[in-house]
């Protein structure tokens, strides 16, 4: 790789989204480099300007290891660096040097050099992609003013600190103390980020100098809502503020879910969809789009009044008797302990309200008292009461009830000769609940009764009910039943079992009497059948019939889409042709226009080589227009010679003859040089 040269990094996965974004080459991932310590500095880590956080020394000792990476970065690159590559390679401090490793060359500071006030912390085993996220959680906690005056350090919180954190923010117990500092100042951070007063690299968990002044920026100028009275005098994570800035964004999460514009339930997980959300909000109400919840955005939200639809009946039932809400926020607040009991979004309740998942065959004392109060109360709720002694209803206006009589076609003739029936008995319908009530408080519609257990008492039963007896059907008198007796003889074995040993005789009434009250036998029996249909088989033939009737329109639906779907396809395809006729004819003119190009090109390539020649030629007569000019500098200084030695008088008129000769001389070779040379180019 003589073109590129290697670097070693000891923060390793920063590293690695450099090279990734930059384009850069990874030699390797992770490896280890022998003789050197790294130290993180506080300073540099809550200072987002500065890209290194960590100091590398070199030390010789074998003992003392580091994890890195190496990359390598092209001499262009070096040349003219990016400037992300050009600020981590230079790291937070200007006095740097680089030294050879077998590795590649490792950027190295000496810690003498640096301000008294920097307070740097050695990583012992020399990984800081291990030890980073123990040196967020005691940064927070540092600057939450939960450690006191304590210096940073990589050890564990200590139980003092550990509980101060939860009291102050109403942390659970069972929640993991890293994980509950991580994620409560990394929402903070999103809805930071949502209200534009973050920028998205900021948001990793880390109470950086930047999200402090968010912080005091929302403080000022956002009007967070005081439930509670506070007030801050330096910006830090209050929890009040803390309360404030997460419900304001859940309220306006719910706004937008109430106008339609979203559907995204945790907008602390999938942020970044919800900022499309905001958006197409924005476009709705004319805001410029910015996808962020600008002050703008808030004034248009808070003019909109939104009904949460709630259903308090069983849920008021529940938070009275466990003591827990479970009910969303309505309001803004900027009360922890109001906050805590109505977090119920996901990634809240991971933080305040964690689900015991380990814990689901254990019961605490309150939760089973809370489980035994619900049970009480389901059981004294108004259920139906079917017992025997309730039903004081006749067993004729019962099965009149049941049966409806059926309206025979009777000649005048028939009608004359007509015979009034006599009554028989109506068998007796059996009680569906037993006689001890203990099926009291069971409804009506699920109480049946139970089948015979033998075939000695389904042949009694059977017996019954085969005495050579038609029903007499009485009129049905107008009594209003209750839905409880309705419901249980609709169902009731002992009439969905019923039926005629003897066929029904076609009767023949006198206009006297009733149609509704008499049966009157005849001697020519009903062909027709007797069809019987329990409830059950009914309500499923409907359900069927109702799904027949919705496949169908889904079938006309979707015989209309396929329609549609073919006109397409066909316009598609005529485009399509339309189309590739169009390329045809473009590709023929690009050939043409092609092989013009090339004749036009080997053209100037001739002209081109004709001009050197012409060029060559030109310097060629140049030289012998030298020579000419050589040569009569040469003639007039003979001339001169002649005429001192020549009379006067003779001396100009020889003169202008060996001149004219001369001239003479020249010009008639130079014509002919002349013409052979266009003689030879024609």
């Amino acid at each position: 790789m003589p073109d590129k040269k290697r670097f070693v990094f000891a923060e390793r996965r920063k590293a690695l989204y450099i090279a990734a974004t930059c384009g850069l080459t990874v030699v390797e991932e992770q490896c280890q480099l022998v003789g050197y310590q790294i130290y993180i500095v506080e300073q540099w880590m809550c200072d987002r300007n500065i890209d290194s956080n960590v100091v590398k020394v070199f030390t010789g000792d074998k003992n003392h290891v580091i994890q890195v990476t190496v990359i390598a970065i092209s001499t262009a690159e070096l040349q003219h660096p990016r400037p992300q590559v050009q600020s981590f390679l230079n790291g937070g401090d200007s006095n740097i040097r680089l030294k050879s490793t077998p590795l590649g060359d490792i950027v190295l500071t000496d810690p003498s050099e640096l301000p008294f006030e920097m307070d740097m912390v050695l990583i012992p085993d020399g990984d800081y992609d291990k030890w980073v996220k123990q040196a967020y959680v005691n940064i927070n906690l540092k600057r939450a003013n939960c450690t006191g005056r304590s210096s940073l350090n990589l050890q564990p919180p200590n139980p003092a600190s550990e509980e101060k954190f939860r009291s102050l923010y109403k942390i659970a117990d069972t929640v993991d103390f890293q994980e509950a500092v991580i994620n409560l100042v990394l929402t903070v951070q999103i809805a930071l980020y949502l209200f534009k007063l973050l920028d998205k690299d900021y948001v990793d968990g880390l109470i950086c100098n930047e999200t402090i002044h968010a912080l005091w920026a929302f403080y000022t100028g956002y009007s967070p809502v005081k439930t509670t009275e506070f007030t801050l005098k330096e910006p830090w994570l209050e929890p009040h503020l803390v309360a404030a800035i997460i419900s304001k964004l859940i309220m306006c999460r719910n706004k937008l879910q109430d106008s339609n514009f979203t559907t995204i339930k945790d907008p602390f997980v999938d942020y970044e969809n919800f900022r499309f959300d905001i958006k197409d909000y924005q476009r709705a109400k004319g805001i410029r789009p910015s996808r962020f919840l600008d002050m703008e955005t808030l004034s248009k939200l808070n003019e909109h009044t939104f009904n949460l639809k709630m259903k308090k009946v069983i849920k008021s039932k529940l938070d009275d008797i466990s003591g827990i809400s479970n009910s969303p926020l309505f309001s803004e607040t900027s009360d922890p302990e109001v906050f805590r009991h109505h977090a119920t979004i996901e990634s809240l309740r991971r933080i305040w309200r964690p689900k015991l998942k380990s814990m689901s065959t254990k019961r605490s004392r309150a939760s089973g008292t809370a489980a035994e109060m619900f049970n009480r109360v389901a059981v004294s709720l108004p259920w139906i009461n079917t017992t025997a002694e309730n039903k004081k209803i006749d067993n004729h206006s019962t099965i009149s009830s049941i049966v409806s009589p059926t309206s025979f076609r009777t000649s005048r003739t028939e009608s004359d000769h007509s015979q009034p029936s006599t009554s028989r008995p109506i068998p007796k319908i059996e009680n569906t609940m037993s006689p001890n009530h203990m099926e009291q408080d069971i409804p009506s519609y699920v109480q049946l009764k139970p089948p015979p257990q033998n075939k000695e008492e389904e042949l009694q039963q059977r017996d019954s009910r085969e005495e050579g007896f038609v029903p007499l059907i009485f009129s049905p008198s107008v009594t209003h039943h209750k839905r409880s007796i309705s419901d249980s003889i609709l169902l009731s074995k002992s009439l969905s079992d019923y039926k005629p040993t003897q066929p029904f005789l076609q009767p023949s009434l006198q206009r006297s009497n009733s149609t509704s009250s008499l049966i009157v036998l005849n001697d020519q029996p009903n062909q027709r059948q007797s069809v019987s249909m329990n409830v059950q088989t009914y309500l499923t033939y409907q359900r069927l019939c109702q799904q027949q009737r919705t496949l169908e329109k889904k079938l006309t639906d979707l015989t209309q889409m396929a329609f549609v779907y073919e006109r397409t396809a066909d316009r598609l395809k005529e485009v399509c042709e339309k189309r590739h006729t169009m390329f045809e004819v473009t590709q023929n003119e690009s050939k043409e226009l092609m092989n013009e190009q090339i004749e036009t090109e080997q053209r100037l390539k001739d002209m081109e080589d004709n001009s050197a020649k012409l060029h060559y030629e030109l310097k060629a007569l140049n030289d012998k227009l030298k020579d000419i000019e050589d040569n009569v500098g040469s003639f007039y200084g003979k001339v001169g010679v002649l005429e001192r030695k020549m009379d006067d008088s003779q001396q100009s008129i020889t003169t202008m003859l060996l001149i004219g000769n001369y001239f003479n001389h020249y010009w008639v070779k130079f014509k002919e040089w002349t013409q052979a040379l266009f003689s030879a180019d024609a």
